[in-house]
C-alpha cells in the first residue's frame, strides 16, 4: 500500500479512478498525482501484484523520452533490443529502407527504437508511482458495475477475496483493453475492424548479420515480418495469413513459405528449426468517435486499438497519457473539457489515418491486390517524432530531431 494511505476505505472517494493497470495507466496516474498533489488517484487492476504481462513492445524514441521524464529508470541492458532500420520487401526484392535513429538537439545522444518486455517496463514504472502519497493501486480487483449520477461515478468493485466495495470518483478512465466494457456506459460510438485471418508468432534463435531491423516481406496473399532483437537477442517472426481462419496456437508451425520469405530479408532459417516459442492471434483496430464523454476518458486500446504488427498502440497510449494529464487536471479543477477536446481534434485524425493504413493494407493483402504504397512509410514517419506538433503537448519531445 502506498505510504500515507492507512486503509482501502480512505480511498473509497477519489478524484480519478483508472481501470486497468498497464504502463500507460501508470504514466497517467503518476503524472496526475505528481502535478496535482491534492488529487486522489487510484488504479484498479484485476491481476494480482505479482502478475506481469509476458508480451513485448517496440518503444519509439518520443515514448522513451516521456518514460524518462516520468522518472522511470530502466536497467542498462533493458534497451538491448534496439532497431535501427525499417525495411520492406516485395516478392523477394527490397523496395524501401528507412533509418529510425534520432539525434538529440542539444546534446550528442542518439535515440533508437527498442524492443522490450512489458514486464520490465512495469517494474520500472511501479516504484515511481508507489512513492506518491496521493496514489494507490488496488490489485486483484474488478469493476462489476459503474453508474454516473450528479457528476460522480459510483463503482461496485470486487476484490480477490470476493468482497464487494463501492467507490466514488469524479473521473473514470477506461484503460482495460480493446474489449472495454466501460465504453458502453457513456454512449461513445465504436467501430471495430478485424484482421482478415490470423497471425502466427514464432521466436527463433537464428540472427541476421548487419544492423538490427524490422523487415516486412510481402508475398502473394500473405506476408512475414522479421523483427531483430524481438525477444532479447532472439528473432521474432510474424506470419500474417489473411485467409479468414481463426487463430489456433496448437497448429502453429514454421511454414516453408515463411522460410522462403525471411531468406529474402537475409535470415537463414533451416527447414527443421524448432521455434523457441509460438502463439497465434487475431488483432483488430478500434475507432471511437471521441475519447472523453460525461466523465469517462478512454485510454490505450479502449480508445484506439491498433493491429499488433504496427508498433503503434503502446506508444500512442503512453504519449496520450502524458499529453492529457494537464488537461485532466484542468477538467477536474474547472469542469471544462475544452483542453481534452482540443487534444482530440489534434490527435484522433492522426490515429485514424494510421489505422486506415493498417486496415487497407491487410484487406488488400487478403484480396491479392496490394498496392505500390509502402506499408512501412507511415510507421517510419510515426517513429521519427510521433505526430507533428506533439511537442506542444509533451515539451521534452521537442528535444529530438530526425536523423537525416
Amino acid at each position: 500500500m502506498t505510504a500515507g494511505v492507512s486503509s482501502a476505505r480512505e480511498m473509497d472517494t477519489v478524484d480519478v479512478a483508472i481501470v486497468g493497470g498497464g504502463v500507460p495507466s501508470l504514466v497517467l496516474a503518476t503524472q496526475l498525482a505528481r502535478q496535482t498533489p491534492d488529487l486522489r488517484v487510484v488504479v484498479i487492476e484485476r491481476s494480482d501484484a505479482s502478475a506481469r504481462n509476458p508480451q513485448g513492445v517496440l518503444v519509439h524514441p518520443a515514448t522513451h523520452v516521456v518514460l524518462e521524464r516520468c522518472g522511470m529508470r530502466l536497467p542498462e541492458d533493458a534497451m538491448s533490443g534496439r532497431v535501427e532500420w525499417l525495411e520492406e520487401y516485395r516478392h523477394g526484392r527490397r523496395v524501401g529502407r528507412f533509418d529510425v535513429r534520432h539525434r538529440a538537439v542539444d546534446r550528442d545522444a542518439v535515440y533508437t527504437p527498442y524492443n522490450i518486455g512489458l514486464a520490465t517496463l512495469a517494474d520500472a514504472a511501479l516504484p515511481v508511482f508507489d512513492e506518491l502519497v496521493n496514489g494507490h493501486i488496488r490489485y486483484g480487483t474488478t469493476v462489476a458495475d459503474a453508474e454516473r449520477h450528479a457528476g460522480m461515478w459510483t463503482l461496485m468493485t470486487v476484490g480477490a477475496d470476493g468482497a464487494r466495495r463501492r467507490m466514488r470518483a469524479s473521473l473514470l478512465v477506461a484503460a482495460e483493453g480493446r474489449d472495454s466494457p466501460l465504453r458502453s456506459t457513456s454512449g461513445i460510438g465504436v467501430v471495430r475492424h478485424l484482421f482478415p485471418g490470423h497471425v502466427d508468432v514464432l521466436a527463433v534463435s537464428t540472427r541476421r548479420p548487419g544492423p538490427p531491423a524490422i523487415s516486412m516481406v510481402v508475398g502473394d496473399r500473405a506476408a512475414t515480418t522479421v523483427v531483430d532483437n524481438g525477444v532479447g537477442p532472439n528473432t521474432l517472426l510474424f506470419d500474417m495469413q489473411p485467409d479468414g481462419r481463426e487463430p489456433n496456437p496448437a497448429e502453429v508451425r514454421l511454414r516453408p513459405q515463411v522460410i522462403d520469405r525471411v531468406r529474402a530479408a537475409g535470415l537463414e532459417v533451416a527447414q527443421d528449426t524448432t521455434p523457441l516459442f509460438s502463439t497465434s492471434l487475431r488483432s483488430s483496430t478500434v475507432r471511437c468517435d471521441c475519447w472523453y464523454r460525461d466523465g469517462l476518458l478512454l485510454l490505450g486500446d479502449a480508445a484506439h486499438a491498433m493491429h499488433n504488427l504496427g508498433g503503434q498502440g503502446f506508444n500512442i497510449a503512453v504519449q496520450n497519457a502524458a499529453a492529457l494529464a494537464p488537461a485532466i487536471s484542468n477538467l477536474l479543477r474547472t469542469g471544462s473539457p475544452t483542453e481534452i477536446r482540443e487534444f482530440e481534434e489534434y490527435r484522433i485524425p492522426y490515429v485514424t489515418a494510421l489505422q486506415d493504413n493498417q486496415d487497407q493494407f491487410f484487406d488488400a493483402l487478403a484480396e491479392g491486390r496490394v498496392s505500390d504504397e509502402s506499408w512501412l512509410r507511415p510507421l517510419h514517419e510515426a517513429l521519427t517524432l510521433g505526430q507533428s506538433g506533439l511537442s506542444r503537448y509533451i515539451e521534452p519531445v521537442g528535444g529530438l530531431i530526425k536523423n537525416a
